[in-house]
């Protein structure tokens, strides 16, 4: 199966997009882990360009899963870990997770929709999971967009 030069557009743009979602909340990465081994192997993912090579990083995957899970805690840092975790699953890296079951969790929270809809540079994110769902990289079991 071939891919389109469109797809192959779109992928790029999601992966810049990322980039810079990450770029723009690096004070919120450098927080994100609970150890100081964590927090290295979380900055080197992101200068490894997003790529999360298991097990070798199994906890510090572990960490950005649960600050994506944690909007509530610190914002930015939910957005930095979600802008991580994408850019993998697009780059086909070692991560599993869609982050569906996170977002689907808080599609109804008004005051995470709000600030998601708020901030231009959330925008990236939610463009990001719709171009890799369009890849078909990332698949909502359950036939409902994200």
């Amino acid at each position: 199966m071939s891919t389109s030069i469109a797809e192959v557009f779109r992928t790029r743009q999601a992966l810049r997009d990322l980039d810079e979602a990450t770029r723009i909340h690096r004070d919120a990465v450098l927080r994100l882990g609970t150890t100081g081994a964590e927090r290295e192997d979380i900055a080197a993912i992101v200068e490894d360009g997003g790529r999360i090579l298991l097990p070798d990083r199994q906890r510090a995957y572990h960490q950005l899963l649960l600050s994506a899970a944690l909007p509530e805690d610190d914002f930015p840092a939910f957005i930095a870990a979600t802008a991580i975790l994408l850019t993998d699953r697009i780059s086909e890296g070692g991560g599993t997770d869609d982050l569906y079951w996170n977002w689907e969790a808080f599609r109804d929270q008004g005051s995470l929709a709000a600030r998601l809809k708020a901030g231009p540079r959330v925008t990236v994110i939610l463009r990001s999971t719709r171009s890799s769902e369009q890849s078909s990289r990332m698949a909502d079991d359950h036939g409902r967009s994200l």
